[in-house]
């Protein structure tokens, strides 16, 4: 009986690529302005434009963190990685001696 053995291949470097873009990605997002100030308008319309912008805040903020947390998965997983490929190398080496 022949044991299935898988491999699992990852690109550090492509890994880091995108590690870097969604840091650029998370103070795009950060740094993007929502006007706040709203002139010429009264009333309901005025109301409804606060609203709005408190929403669009809602949703910057949320993005922001889905990002950051996607980056910071991305990240722990190429370490993870990493770490555990150089343990079975050295393990390897250290029963081949």
């Amino acid at each position: 009986m022949v044991i299935p053995t898988g491999e699992i291949r990852i690109d550090k470097t492509q890994m880091e690529a995108i590690e870097n873009q969604l840091k650029m990605l998370s103070l795009s997002v950060e740094n993007y302005p929502i006007i706040k100030k709203i002139e010429g308008s009264r009333g309901d319309t005025s109301e409804e434009l606060i609203v709005a912008v408190k929403q669009l805040e809602t949703i910057r903020s949320s993005f922001k963190a889905l990002i950051d947390q996607t980056q910071t998965y991305i990240q722990n997983t190429r370490i993870t990685f990493t770490e555990s490929d150089a343990r079975i190398a050295n393990s390897i080496r250290s029963n081949k001696l």
